[in-house]
């Protein structure tokens, strides 16, 4: 330390040691005004480098992450919905605005010009959004490191996305609307061609976004796979529409006006020669776009679905080669296409197949019958009636499943996943029953419950009772879930009506099975009801003693007064008779 060094003096000099010496002292006085030196040269370099501790990379890391947007940001996940959107709009307008107008719109409106570069305006932003977006790697791990994300976008869409957002729109509002010359065509088709690389980034859009997700949740596998056939057929057919249309584009030398259009070799003016009369479609000139694509569309959906009318044929070599090309890919295309709808349509009719097999299985059943005509044909009409209902009102073939059997998705999932879908799925039944409710029973009592439960479907007309259960899952209460029944009142009551929502037993399963009284619940349209069985109800109760103290025991004594008042008016009618 400097101070030290000021300290000594030859009068504290200890004499006894042996390092004060003459060269000893030399050295120290040496060293004290070497030090002196660099701390007035270089004093303020060594504050900055020696005495200031070194950023660690942790230090690092907490001063980039405030700069990375995480996929989860809700701010980027609506600019990516309004990306995807414009990608989407550009699927269809960069087409059509090459082959089919060649930019006749934007030539002759402003405003179609100022829409076109406020869109290229937000994919320019776009761009530059990206070197700041966590991703993830081909592990599934999030890259949060600001260099790694710069490094991996240089080195991925960086360049092609840059490059489609060059302002060709305005390149081509400032050629005007004059004939362009053969170099100018060119440019100006090649940045317009230069707009199709922003579409690289579309899968990507679609696995993030929240409104394809939504979608996918919504609709079932068969209907999604229908919507995606749509698409791909909407998609190219409009993308032949507008290369036929720029084939004849490019034979007339860069025109669809007259003559050149007419008196040059090509599949437009040949057609405009053999078929147009006065009054029908004219697709020759520049401001009739509507109906040129109109043309083309027609020969590519003839195309695509592989019709071939045979009225638009190809006139020149290129036009026979474009054509060859594009029917060849429309052969495999639609293999591919009928291949999924035959898929998805046997998918659909799997229903309607499994009620025929069953249909005519009960017609076997029936033949089999040995019983009265009138007796025979009644039985008859109602289990055909029967299984006819059940297809149209119920998802399942089967009378009687349990959860596992209506879900079957349960079993591949994880244990709390499976708590948490029971749960979802029943809790709104469990309610009808105050103490199986949540107010008495947590999620995962409510869940355990759940799984001994079964859905039963009962036909019009057909009787249920509490106290009998249905076949070997013994006693239980009933929940139902569609369909209207009937029961006949307690005493001095009349029937009442059990409706969607509503339970019927809730004291009776409590009672003994010697005290239980008797009463039936008669089905009056087909019904779907959830029976859950006495003993799963018991054990519940058993472990949570607070359900039982504070509702089920009231419940229990409600009923047992009631059988009791049952019991004692069964003995003066007895006494009576």
């Amino acid at each position: 330390p400097r101070d030290e060094f000021a300290e000594w003096t030859p009068q504290n000099h200890n004499t006894d040691n042996r390092t004060n010496t003459t060269p000893t002292k030399a050295l120290l006085v040496v060293l004290q005004i070497t030090k002196m030196i660099i701390s007035s040269a270089f004093g303020s370099f060594l504050n900055k480098n020696l005495n200031t501790p070194k950023k660690t990379n942790a230090d690092k890391i907490a001063k980039d992450i405030k700069w990375v947007i995480f996929p989860e940001n809700q701010w980027i996940r609506h600019w990516d919905e309004l990306i995807l959107i414009c990608l989407y709009g550009n699927l269809f307008i960069i087409p059509f605005q090459i082959g089919v107008s060649f930019n006749y719109y934007l030539n002759i409106s402003t405003s179609w010009l100022v829409i076109q570069v406020f869109v290229n305006s937000l994919f320019f932003i776009d761009n530059f959004i990206y070197f700041f977006r966590a991703f993830r790697n081909k592990d599934g791990i999030l890259v949060i490191n600001l260099q790694t994300i710069r490094r991996h976008y240089l080195l991925t869409f960086c360049a092609p996305c840059f490059i489609s957002t060059l302002p060709s729109n305005l390149l081509v509002y400032y050629f005007g609307r004059e004939e362009l010359e053969q170099h100018k065509l060119v440019l100006v088709v090649l940045l317009q061609l230069a707009k199709c690389l922003r579409f690289i980034r579309l899968p990507h859009l679609l696995s993030i976004s929240e409104f394809a997700e939504a979608v996918k949740k919504k609709y079932d596998s068969k209907t999604l796979e229908l919507l995606k056939h749509a698409r791909d057929i909407l998609l190219l057919a409009h993308f032949y529409a507008c290369i036929w249309s720029f084939v004849a584009f490019c034979e007339a030398g860069g025109t669809f006006n007259e003559p050149a259009i007419l008196t040059k070799p090509n599949w437009l003016g040949f057609w405009y020669n053999r078929n147009y009369m006065e009054g029908s479609l004219n697709p020759i000139g520049a401001s009739n776009v509507l109906a040129r694509y109109a043309l083309s569309l027609s020969w590519a959906v003839q195309t695509v679905t592989t019709v071939g009318y045979g009225n638009i044929n190809a006139f020149t070599q290129l036009e026979y080669w474009v054509i060859s090309v594009m029917m060849l890919f429309s052969g495999f295309f639609w293999a591919h296409i009928i291949g999924g709808l035959v898929g998805v349509t046997n998918g659909m009719r799997e229903k309607d197949a499994n009620e025929g097999a069953r249909m005519d299985e009960a017609r076997e059943l029936i033949s089999d019958f040995q019983a009265k005509d009138d007796y025979k044909r009644m039985w008859s009409n109602k289990i055909k009636e029967y299984i006819q209902t059940q297809h149209v009102r119920s998802n399942k073939p089967a009378s009687m499943i349990r959860l596992y059997q209506a879900y079957p998705v349960l079993k591949s999932l994880t244990p709390e996943m499976q708590c948490v879908s029971s749960f979802l799925l029943m809790n709104k039944y469990l309610e009808a029953v105050t103490y199986l409710s949540s107010k008495f029973l947590s999620m995962e009592e409510q869940s355990k419950l759940a799984f001994q439960c079964t859905f039963v479907d009962f036909a019009a007309g057909e009787n249920a009772s509490p106290r009998l259960g249905i076949d070997h899952l013994g006693a239980g209460l009933f929940i139902m879930k569609s369909g209207i029944a009937m029961h006949s009142g307690v005493v001095g009551r009349s029937a009442n009506f059990i409706l969607a929502g509503m339970s019927f037993g809730n004291g009776e399963v409590l009672l003994e099975d010697n005290l239980c009284p008797h009463r039936n619940l008669h089905f009056i349209t087909f019904s779907k009801v959830i029976f859950i069985p006495r003993d799963a109800i018991l054990e519940i109760l058993r472990l949570n003693r607070r359900a039982w103290k504070e509702c089920a025991r009231w419940r229990y004594l409600a009923s047992l007064l009631i059988s009791l008042r049952v019991a004692q008016l069964e003995r003066h009618s007895q006494f009576a008779v």
